[in-house]
C-alpha cells in the first residue's frame, strides 16, 4: 500500500516522503532496531492497512 505525499491525510501521518506499506512482507524486528517513530497512521489508512493484512494473511 503506497501512502502518497499528495494525498489530503498525508500531513497527518508525520512522514517526510511517500512512503510504502508490504503487508505481504511480515516480519519479526525487535524494538531496539527502531530508533524513533516513523508516523501515524489515520483511522482511514490504518483500516486500509488491516485490510491488506487480512489478505496477506489469508484471513478473508
Amino acid at each position: 500500500m503506497l501512502v502518497q505525499d499528495n494525498d489530503s491525510q498525508f500531513s497527518q501521518t508525520g512522514l517526510k516522503k511517500t512512503s510504502l506499506i508490504r503487508a505481504d512482507k511480515i516480519a519479526t524486528v525487535s524494538k531496539l532496531v527502531f530508533q524513533r517513530k516513523l508516523g501515524v497512521l489515520s483511522t482511514d489508512l490504518l483500516v486500509e492497512v488491516q485490510k491488506a493484512l487480512k489478505i496477506a494473511l489469508n484471513l478473508v
